[in-house]
């Protein structure tokens, strides 16, 4: 009967102690880890001579995120470049349904992953069964939009885009999409994760496109993304810290100039942080008459760097352009937020 129970005891050990073997692998496998704002990852590097196979990315991914098992990384696109590297990209998923804005990408070279990079959401819990149909929601969002007429009620417009697509099928009537995103009425960064049907909304007049978020639970809009960026782009004179005086892409808004320009890709965007490491708390940089010049931003302040991130941005986004012939440098027109 002691004999027995004491190997009893010792397989209920050797239980306990596998998994923390297993973390303890799993932790010197890492060289380093960022966190972002919400206490996930956004980099993981790996030592030389521990680094996983190439073959293995979704496991990789599962290990190192600690999926749960409603949670999927699922396979969107792969890509090589003019270095060696392959770029798998990888979009998540909670009981099947996509989390908009929740991708990771898989770097590797030589057959072994050297780094993860990407957005993740950690779900505790979500209701995905809508209480909304898409029909009814698309109502809803069509009720915010408010345009005298859309694209898909223009026959000529129809039957240019079953063409265009080669299929004739195509239609710029939106269909909705179930995902889970980000309630933007709050904040598009950190606001709650909602159930919501997406939308591709395209009018016609006023001209206007953007995607629609609708939850699906309440019918009300959480998020607004536009397509067609209406603020007018322009070029601004700025007296950098490092960079000399420069000319940068910048647009207008109400009360004069920022720091945003949407010529490259998904835009290039610069914040005050004031002196802080938080998007949250930033503000933008606004000039009257988009002459940004040393005496109002050689400061105690030193808000004269923010055009040297401008510029900066504005060129790495241009070397990947001219060099690797890429659209940002994910290959998918990436903002660039400084």
């Amino acid at each position: 009967m002691s004999h027995n129970y004491s190997a009893v005891t010792f397989l209920a050990l050797g239980a306990a102690v596998l998994p923390l073997l297993a973390q303890a692998q799993v932790a010197d496998r890492v060289q380093k880890k960022e966190l972002g704002q919400d206490g996930q990852p956004t980099i993981i590097q790996f030592r030389e001579g521990a680094r996983p196979s190439s073959g293995d990315g979704a496991f990789v991914l599962r290990e190192q995120l600690g999926l749960g098992t409603d949670e999927q990384m699922r396979p969107a696109r792969l890509e090589t470049d003019q270095l060696g590297f392959s770029h798998q990209k990888f979009e998540q998923y909670y009981k099947g349904v996509k989390v908009e804005h929740a991708t990771y990408t898989v770097h590797a070279r030589g057959g072994a992953v050297e780094s993860l990079s990407g957005d993740y959401e950690k779900i505790a819990k979500l209701d995905v069964a809508p209480g909304l149909s898409a029909e009814a929601a698309l109502g809803r969002a069509l009720a915010v939009v408010g345009a005298k007429k859309y694209m898909w009620q223009d026959a000529a417009e129809e039957a240019g885009l079953k063409a265009s697509e080669n299929n004739a099928k195509a239609s710029y009537r939106p269909q909705g999409e179930l995902v889970i995103v980000r309630d933007g009425r709050r904040d598009a960064e950190t606001g709650p994760l909602v159930l919501a049907w997406k939308f591709d909304i395209y009018a016609q007049s006023p001209v206007s496109r953007a995607y629609f978020y609708v939850d699906a639970h309440t019918g009300e809009v959480v998020l607004r993304d536009a397509i067609i960026k209406h603020a007018t782009p322009a070029t601004a004179t700025f007296a950098t810290a490092y960079s000399g005086t420069r000319a940068l892409a910048t647009e207008t808004v109400s009360g004069g100039y920022h720091l945003k320009e949407y010529t490259r890709g998904l835009g290039i965007e610069t914040y005050n942080c004031k002196k802080g490491n938080s998007y949250t708390a930033a503000t933008d940089f606004v000039d009257a008459d988009n002459d940004w010049t040393a005496a109002e931003y050689n400061n105690a302040n030193y808000d004269n760097v923010a055009g040297d991130a401008h510029f900066g941005a504005q060129a790495t986004y241009d070397y990947w352009k001219a060099v690797h012939a890429r659209n940002s440098y994910d290959n998918a027109g990436a903002k660039i937020k400084s």
